[in-house]
């Protein structure tokens, strides 16, 4: 499965499976690149408020968050991490080589942020640079246990359809 191919499952996979087990309702799938780009990918109902989460897919597990800085160094384009203004969370959704779903990670965006951009001025921090989807990209990569342990993410999917927290 190509880069497309994984977010369209990833999609169906929330809109179908997640969010409903989750208790959240989707109120609008967007569609306009341009909102979709500050807001996210879907807007969800939870509690009577609502949140705009962006989904992101990867093709196998890893044991950091991968967070696009620059989505091409060439165009300087700058990658999701700044331009989801209004984003409010992330649902990371990491496939098997299976192509089956392995895990989801639920990531508060906001408080990712505020959180990223204190570390990085206190640590260092592992960045990388790949040029297989969309030019040639800047990352950086965050150990999602730290991100676990600090409240920023959780695990709420693992293999064979089971909710660890809801």
């Amino acid at each position: 499965m190509n880069t497309f191919d994984l977010e369209k499952v990833g999609s169906k996979f929330c809109d179908t499976i997640l969010y409903p087990y989750m208790g959240w309702d989707v109120v609008e799938r967007i569609r306009d690149k341009n909102r979709q780009e500050t807001m996210g990918d879907v807007i969800i109902s939870y509690n009577e408020n609502h949140y705009c989460i962006d989904e992101k897919t990867a093709s196998y597990c890893h044991a950091d968050m991968v967070i696009e800085l620059i989505q091409d160094l060439e165009t300087f384009n700058i990658g999701w991490f700044f331009k989801l203004k209004k984003c409010d969370g992330i649902i990371y959704i990491y496939f098997n080589k299976e192509r089956e779903i392995e895990i989801v990670y639920s990531v508060k965006f906001q408080q990712l942020k505020q959180y990223i951009f204190k570390i990085t001025k206190k640590e260092k921090v592992h960045t990388g640079i790949t040029n297989k989807n969309f030019g040639c990209t800047l990352n950086i990569y965050y150990p999602w246990q730290t991100l676990i342990d600090t409240n920023i993410a959780r695990i709420i999917w693992r293999k064979k359809y089971e909710v660890v927290q809801t």
